[in-house]
């Protein structure tokens, strides 16, 4: 085992066994299921449909993404976990929804290819794991949940500078809960034992770099001749 291995390793035990505390599971496994894709998609197509459609429109897309949470991921966490995603991401402004869903979803997508060309175990094998959810397999590498989390994170970031003159100014108060949010996600991830802490670093650098060209080339595209 190298090094690097080793400390990787360590740290996931540190976290998944030592941090482990019964009150603090379900806070974790809500945590958790805020990284879920289709929860985040939901939560920002809440945002894009604001004003867009029909005042009932959002809420009722809203209720769906709770119902659907509870239905696949049949516990009331994660219907918790989906009014969370939904307050938080609904609010966003929502000229920034659309490049915001493009940026996240080109992370996710980008992050499937890359998967089984890592084709790392889930530490979830281990004796000493009791993981929160049900995943192994070879599909650990990057964390799918901080992918397009962290995604999600830059690309707002990203849209409140560059229009910091305009519409960015109100939602500048969402980045420090955003932020806090990623990394949320990603130490629940470990904590619920499905993840390495090197598997959360990779997602997150990964999705931060595809935000970047994702909102930079859409900048660009949308910018007048």
């Amino acid at each position: 085992m190298t090094p690097l291995w080793q400390v990787d390793v360590d740290l996931f035990r540190e976290i998944h066994v030592g941090l482990r505390r019964a009150w603090l599971d379900p806070v974790m496994v809500v945590a958790s299921d805020t990284g879920l894709g289709y929860l985040q998609f939901a939560g920002l197509a809440v945002a894009w449909l604001r004003g867009r459609q029909a005042a009932w429109a959002p809420w009722l897309l809203a209720g769906m993404a709770v119902l659907a949470a509870f239905l696949v991921e049949r516990d009331p966490l994660a219907s918790l976990a989906a009014v969370l995603v939904v307050a938080l991401l609904g609010s966003l402004p929502p000229s920034w929804a659309a490049r915001t869903i493009l940026a996240a979803a080109t992370a996710g997508l980008l992050r499937l290819a890359v998967e089984p060309l890592v084709d790392r175990q889930r530490p979830s094998v281990y004796f000493f794991a009791h993981p929160l959810e049900e995943v192994y397999g070879k599909s650990s590498f990057p964390s799918g949940h901080v992918t397009t989390t962290v995604s999600i994170l830059v690309a707002v970031a990203l849209l409140a500078y560059y229009e910091r003159d305009g519409g960015g100014r109100p939602a500048r108060g969402h980045l420090l809960v955003l932020a806090l949010w990623a990394a949320l996600v990603g130490l629940s991830r470990v904590y619920v034992g499905v993840h390495y802490p090197l598997d959360v670093v990779g997602g997150a650098l990964f999705g931060a770099t595809v935000a970047t060209l994702a909102v930079f080339l859409s900048n660009r595209a949308a910018r007048p001749e």
